[in-house]
């Protein structure tokens, strides 16, 4: 049985075929220009079981995960732990985000937009001092050196590594 995807070809793309399943259910292909139609099928078809899979874990998700809302009570994660959060504002206190024993202290005006700024800020710093810890570690098991590291705000890629070696990672690994 044939797979439908759709198919976006570029001159930039030299060698590589790649697929993304986008939203619930669409597989859309990236390929080189001159890659012959036979080849990408060939791939897909390839690929049946991890997209399979994929698209059946998405169906056994919840249709939507709700927008956080930031109040007391909510649960945050972080490496893969949730923590519950407690909101306040004493402008006595340092504002900001802290992980006191186990739960999230949230110290700042009852701003939705700044609450969030500030939960983004803090898992950013968080991956600044964890991430390169761990990228030295696994440079010397496998003996490469990494050219730069990054942290973005990449919602849909975990991270990357240009041809230079630079790697760069989503800060939301630490959620």
């Amino acid at each position: 049985m044939n797979i439908k995807y759709s198919l976006k070809r570029s001159k930039k793309r030299k060698k590589t075929i790649s697929l993304q399943i986008v939203g619930n259910s669409d597989i859309m292909v990236y390929a080189p220009y001159f890659t012959p139609v036979a080849e990408i099928n060939r791939f897909v078809e390839e690929k049946r079981n991890w997209i399979d899979r994929i698209l059946l874990n998405q169906a056994r998700q919840p249709a939507q995960q709700k927008e956080k809302t930031y109040e007391t009570g909510e649960e945050f994660y972080y490496l893969g732990r949730s923590y519950s959060l407690e909101t306040g504002f004493d402008p006595l206190e340092n504002t900001g985000v802290f992980l006191r024993f186990d739960r999230f202290v949230l110290n700042c005006p009852d701003n939705g937009e700044m609450k969030k700024y500030y939960f983004a800020s803090w898992y950013q710093k968080k991956a600044r001092e964890y991430i390169p810890v761990r990228v030295e570690y696994f440079s010397r098991e496998l003996n490469l050196q990494p050219r730069s590291i990054r942290i973005t705000s990449a919602r849909s890629r975990w991270g990357s590594c240009s041809e230079d070696n630079s790697l760069a990672f989503s800060f939301r690994l630490m959620m």
